[in-house]
This record gives structure tokens, sequence and C-alpha cells, in this order.
């Protein structure tokens, strides 16, 4: 699905005239498959009809029961983050009863009229120069802001500056009536009106840096973390009084606050202080716990407390995962059999109620309209999809909601539990969102996918399974050019992250999106493509993501590859810091540079805030003076996760040709599809 880039268009009034397109904030919406060279007025129909904000990891919004001031209807709307969708209710109150009126995803237009607005944060995270990403390389450095905005048009209103540090930090949390939003920025909790009549002021002063701001349900207090570095604690801001209570303060690192539904007690996750000098080379486990406090005077009890078996290391998805639910229980997440499972526990305490067990992983997690079950997306079954699933607070069979060769994900229940709604998407069909039925799902936004997507066009790819060096199963996804007539040239696909997997279909993350897409049109050209889901993925068990002597450790999921083809301050403290920097040094490719011998293709924005730029200038001269071939492609002021919708076209075109010049698919014998 085309997902919007890091703004609205440059003047938000366009979210009514959808027909023009402004440069300015292009979009960065995933390249269609073989329709590489989609028409841009066509993407910005879809992005503004479908998202009316910028979306990815950094986009935060929800807007709550706002009652229309010319009569009774009154107006329930969630925010997807993750899909970027609104999920909209226009009820109707009489005599205590509600009688809704419309139930439909993005039903903005229905609920304009009670004002709905949406909470947005323009701009990216800054970078170690405290500039926000200028991909276009204006003359006047942009800033990251949060906005707000009518859905029904008018002018866009500045709330305040965030200039956040760190990929995905925007935290925009609107309070519970509506009025407010409170974000982290600048090391501290900032407070402004969504009207926009006020500036935006600062919360606190408290030591360290404060951040994930998130209301009580009674939208008196926000609870939040307040890092101190080597340690952390969880506290609550009385908002009338700027009574600060720290939560069971201690030595520790705590974090991820969620409220009990009456707003009267606070659950967090619990981790080790930070150790110094502790040697780097050996792995340790991650021990972590669950604690409850009471959020008027602070005390609080433990809940649970992990093992301190590798496999009883805090979750990949342990803080997204964690829920105070209406059926006085806490959901959370553990790894301790080997994969990523579902738990409750009594706000009392006890023992843990297992919720899923089996050979799969549990990822997105959620609750349902009366917080009393779970809904949440797995693999079960179908390892190499997602499905959604539901599961009750106080345990019971799991049932499969979605199933087949589809892929379902970001499940959406409205507030009255009758309708469940979720993006989907299929190996030849992009994300689209549908309503879960008890037969299915049904599509919900047929006009939405352009007329000219080459649906037809598109392959089916193949789930292979083959033996590593030592023994493990790899997955892969296997594209075969539908036009084929004999051998012809093949590609190895290594997914970025690493911490990813990808799909047997359209993926649900922005990168991922793109390059399925782009494996896609690589085969539309010829080319048999190996989509290859390595070591350090996701969704097939702790022990697969986190393997013995990995990454700078020894880099033992190269071994995958091969099988196909045939702290920084504590870093310099610790004892075994020499010996770890060779032993990274040796587990990277540079150190076997003389032995590169294939031409080499190198893309990367030169400000980019996950991979120094300085690596490639410094792999450019080893390259030169090995002899070896290669191209580069330079994009000034753009980011790691290109921001311009333009920029992922330039690359993907660039990654096509070069591998036509290199390997030739249309002289090998296959016939380009058109």
């Amino acid at each position: 699905m085309v997902r919007t880039g890091r703004a609205l268009a440059k003047d938000e009034r366009e979210i009514k005239r959808i027909q023009t397109f402004d440069d300015e904030y292009e979009t960065s919406g995933y390249a269609l498959a073989a329709a590489i060279e989609v028409v841009e007025v066509t993407v910005v129909r879809r992005v503004l009809a479908l998202r009316p904000t910028r979306i990815r990891r950094r986009t935060r919004g929800r807007v709550e029961s706002r009652r229309c001031e010319n009569s009774a209807p009154l107006c329930r709307c969630r925010f997807s983050s993750l899909a970027g969708l609104w999920f909209c209710r226009r009820v109707h109150h009489r005599a205590g009863a509600q009688r809704v009126l419309s139930t439909w995803p993005n039903d903005c237009g229905a609920c304009a009229a009670c004002g709905l607005e949406v909470v947005y944060a323009r701009g990216s995270e800054v970078n170690k120069e405290s500039t926000s990403a200028n991909p276009q390389s204006l003359t006047k450095m942009p800033k990251q802001q949060a906005w707000a905005a009518d859905v029904n048009g008018g002018e866009p209103r500045l709330l305040g500056d965030i200039g956040c540090s760190e990929e995905g930090c925007e935290d925009l949390q609107v309070s519970p009536d509506g009025k407010n939003v409170v974000w982290p920025a600048k090391k501290h909790l900032w407070i402004a009106p969504v009207d926009g009549k006020k500036h935006a002021e600062q919360l606190e002063e408290l030591l360290g840096e404060s951040d994930t701001p998130r209301w009580s349900p009674d939208g008196k207090r926000i609870a939040f973390r307040s890092n101190r570095k080597d340690h952390s604690f969880v506290a609550m801001l009385e908002l009338a009084t700027k009574k600060i209570t720290y939560l069971v303060p201690t030595t520790n690192r705590d974090a991820s606050p969620v409220w009990s539904p009456d707003s009267k007690q606070v659950a967090f996750i619990r981790q080790p202080g930070v150790e110094f000098k502790r040697p780097l080379i050996p792995e340790f486990p991650r021990p972590w716990a669950l604690w409850i406090a009471d959020a008027q005077s602070g005390e609080g009890d433990e809940l649970f407390h992990s093992g301190n078996a590798k496999e009883d290391s805090l979750p990949l998805f342990a803080f997204q995962s964690l829920h105070f639910t209406n059926a006085g229980r806490i959901i959370f997440v553990s790894e301790k059999d080997g994969h990523n499972h579902l738990y409750s526990i009594a706000v009392e305490g006890g023992a843990p109620q297992l919720l899923t067990s089996g050979d799969f992983d549990v990822e997105e997690v959620t609750l349902s309209a009366d917080k009393r079950s779970i809904l949440y997306t797995s693999n079960q079954n179908d390892i190499d999809r997602r499905h959604i699933w539901r599961v009750s607070a106080t345990g019971g069979e799991p049932r499969a909601l979605t199933s087949g060769e589809t892929i379902e994900w970001n499940p959406v229940e409205t507030s009255d539990g009758k309708t469940l709604l979720c993006l989907g998407s299929t190996a030849t069909s992009p994300s689209m969102p549908y309503r879960v039925t008890s037969s299915g799902r049904e599509l919900i936004a047929k006009n939405l996918l352009p007329a000219e997507f080459p649906e037809a066009q598109l392959v089916t790819p193949k789930q292979v399974l083959f033996k590593s060096e030592d023994g493990l199963d790899i997955h892969g996804q296997l594209f075969v050019p539908k036009n084929q007539t004999g051998r012809g040239p093949a590609l190895i696909f290594t997914h970025g992250g690493p911490i990813r997997q990808m799909l047997l279909g359209w993926h649900y993350m922005q990168y991922y999106y793109n390059a399925y897409g782009m494996n896609q049109y690589l085969a539309s050209k010829g080319y048999t493509v190996l989509s290859l889901n390595y070591r350090l993925g996701i969704m097939y068990g702790r022990a697969f993501r986190e393997p013995a002597k990995s990454v700078w450790r020894g880099a033992a999921e190269y071994q995958d590859v091969v099988a196909e083809e045939a702290e920084a301050k504590n870093a310099n403290l610790a004892p075994d810091a020499k010996e770890a920097r060779e032993l990274a040094f040796n587990s990277s490719p540079v150190a076997n540079i003389e032995n590169w011998r294939s031409p080499v293709l190198l893309i990367q924005g030169d400000d980019d805030r996950n991979v120094p730029f300085q690596q490639t200038t410094d792999l450019v001269e080893k390259l030169r003076a090995q002899k070896v071939a290669f191209e580069d492609l330079i994009i000034p002021d753009e980011i790691h996760d290109l921001l311009r919708w333009s920029d992922w076209v330039r690359a993907y075109r660039a990654t096509a040709e070069f591998f036509d010049r290199k390997l030739g698919a249309q002289s090998a014998g296959v016939t380009k599809a058109k």
C-alpha cells in the first residue's frame, strides 16, 4: 500500500484537492512492482484518501469522542499508527442508548462535522548536528515539529517543535478528551492544546530525559519514563497540582508504563541497571521483570520475574505487547520456551497463564474493544505469512480469524465490538483495508487500487527451504519469471534490518514492501530472485534471531547465504575492548576486501543516520585499491530510509539497470514483461 512521506502536501488543504501534486513534500510511497513509473497523481490520490498524515513508525495520533455542536451524534475514532488509517464510528445518543450511524475505515468525512482533527509530526528526527533531514536540499533547513489539522480542511496549526534524535522517536499522545497533546522534545515533556491557540509549554525540568508519555484514562495524570542513562524511573505527573510521583524508584531501568482502565495503577517493565566494565565478547542473558504500582502512592509489587537463561531475556516485542485488560489481568510476552508467546497474569499476582503455545511467534498484540480479549498476529500454521488470531485474556483456545494464502496485519476492532478491520495483501495484490468476516476477509475499498496496477503480470513466489552449512533450516521466497524459456541470470536478495522477515506476499512495513515490489520488478525483467530469510530475522524463534557468534562476534549468519550459493561508553571501558574491536573488524566484509572480485553498486544518502556515510567513502577507496569495478549513486541530503518516493524509484531503477549491464537478462532467453 502506498504510504505517505515525511508530511502532508505543502498545503494541507490538498486533502480536499487531491488532484494536484506538490513536490515539496513528495511521497515516499512504494514502488508498485513492475509499475515502477506509477503516475504520481494516482499515488497522491491514494495517499490523501487513505492517510491524512505522515505514517511509518514515526506518526502518532489519536482522537476520541468529539460531540457535534449542532446535534447529538458523537464521533469515536482511532488512528492506527502502524497502518496509517483512521477507523471511525459515528454514533447517536438517545436516552443513554447508542445507535451506530456509520462504521468505516477513514470515515473522516462523516466525522469531520464533529471537528475531527489529526495530529501529526512533520520532519525527521535530528542528526548529530541537531538538524532534521533535508532531502530537497532547501536553503532553509526544515524542522521536526508537531502539527494539527482539521480533516475537513483549513489551515494546519503548528503546535510546537519536537527535535528528538532517535528513529521513530516522534510520540504524540492525544488526551482522552481530544483537547491536548503531549510529546517528548528536547529531553522533556511538552504539552499544547490541539486547537493551536496556545504555544506548547514544557511540563517538567527533571534530570535526564523524559519520554514515552502516557495519559491516564481519566485524563488527570501522565505516566512517563525518566531516563537517567545507567538507570531510569517510571514517573507520574499529576496535571492539576504539577506533582511528580516516582513509582518504586531503584537502581534498575524501568520503562513502558501502561495504565489500568480505572486510572489507579500503572504496570511497567523493569531491567537491571547498567554495569560498567563488563566484558563485551561473552553473551549475557538480559533478565527483566513486570511490576505494578499504585499511581497515587507510588508503592508497588513485582508480578513476574524472568529466569536467568538466555531464552529468558527481554523479548524483542516486550514493550509494544504490554497491555492492561478489563478482566483484571495484564498481558505480556515471553520467549522462555524459545518462541515469542502471550501470557496473562492477575493484577494481584500469582502464576502467569500461557495463552499461546507452539512452534511459531506472536508479533502484533492489541486489545479488543471491550479490553477482555487479545487480537494478535502470528505465523502459526503458516510460517512465512501473518494471520489474525483472538484469545481471551483469561485463557482458552486461541481462534484463527483469518487464514489461507493471504497476509493480514494491524487488527482494529470498532468500539461496539461488532466489526474487525485490518490491512491485508496477497502475493500479487498490495496491502488494502479489509473487513474480517466469519468466512474470511472482505475488501472495503475496492476503488482505491489504481486500474493500471499490474497484478496479472506479477508472479507468486515459491516457498523454498534448504539447509545451512551447520544444518539449520533456512526459508526463502523464490521469484521465477513468467516468460522464462531457458536458464537465465539469478539474484540473491538479503533483506535489511536484519531483525525482519520477508513474506510470501506484499509486506506490512515500508522498506520491505518496497523490496518485495522490487523483487517482482526484477522477475518481470527476467531475473530469478531468491529472497533469503537468513539468521538474525524474526518469527523463526529466538535462537534463530539471536544465534551465537553472530554479527560482530563472528558473522555466523553468513553461513545461510553461503549455503544457498553452494552500548558505546561501556565498550571503551570493558576489559576486552581491544579484543572486541578486533573481532568486530574480522567479522566485517571489509576484513576480506582482498577477495572481492564482483562489480559493486553503492547507493546511499549522505545524511544517513543509521550507517555512517564514511563507511561508504572508505569502502570506495578500498575497492579502488583492489581495482574492483564499482558504481555509486549518492543522494545528497537523503537519509537511510529514503524519504522521497522519487528517490526510491531512482535507486531501484539504477539497481535494475546495473544488473542489466552486468548480467544481461534480455540476452539470456527471457522475454521482458510489458
